[in-house]
């Protein structure tokens, strides 16, 4: 990205310092304990991360344990992989990333 044509106005620092206050009243998030409890989506997604993770540890430690797969380059092969997997899903569609650019086309 390039750099900000001018430097941020006192407007713009304050609403980056107090921008979160604003959300969490409008969303009434702070009246809640934990707003994600029960969100089968999130308890999923959490579940799945857990099992994945604990699948990728038992492989690196079959293979010797995690330093050793780091040293060997098994670790960076996998991640760079993983890299390559997740571009291609992006720019073929097959998967999303959601931010504040996501729509920016369809809105012009």
């Amino acid at each position: 990205s390039s750099p900000p044509a001018s430097p941020p106005s006192s407007f713009s620092r304050r609403m980056a310092r107090n921008i979160h206050h604003l959300l969490t009243l409008e969303s009434h998030l702070g009246n809640v304990s934990n707003p994600t409890a029960g969100c089968y989506y999130l308890e999923e997604l959490h579940d799945q991360l857990a099992r994945k993770a604990w699948e990728q540890f038992q492989e690196w430690e079959r293979q010797g344990g995690f330093l050793h797969g780091l040293m060997q380059g098994h670790v960076s092969r996998e991640i760079r992989q993983a890299r390559t997997n997740r571009l291609k899903d992006l720019a073929e569609g097959k998967t999303q990333r959601i931010d504040t650019e996501t729509y920016l086309e369809e809105q012009r």
